[in-house]
């Protein structure tokens, strides 16, 4: 499988295909029966839904097909922004 680093710049959709558009490609997903034929995790390896997918996130692509104008990926990871300390929601940065 290929891997690719990329930033997400726009998400969009309609009734067939989820489309994220990132600063040096485009992905375009298949949505089969009303879901995502994709896995999405996160930098812990965890898995997670799509829907937390944000745009400036970060993501690295696994893929195997490609066109001229689609990326066709089979797992996403995303990177994660940041981490709670404690309690009190303190954040630090990655």
């Amino acid at each position: 499988m290929k891997e690719i680093y990329d930033k997400i710049v726009d998400i969009k959709w309609d009734n067939d295909n989820y489309f994220i558009n990132c600063t040096k490609n485009s992905l375009k997903i298949n949505i089969i029966n009303g879901s995502l034929d994709i896995i999405v995790k996160n930098s812990e390896n965890k898995y997670i839904g799509f829907y937390l997918l944000e745009k400036n996130d970060i993501i690295k692509i696994k893929y195997e097909n490609s066109d001229d104008n689609f990326i066709y990926p089979k797992i996403i990871f995303q990177n994660i922004k940041y981490i709670l300390t404690n309690d009190s929601s303190d954040e630090d940065y990655i």
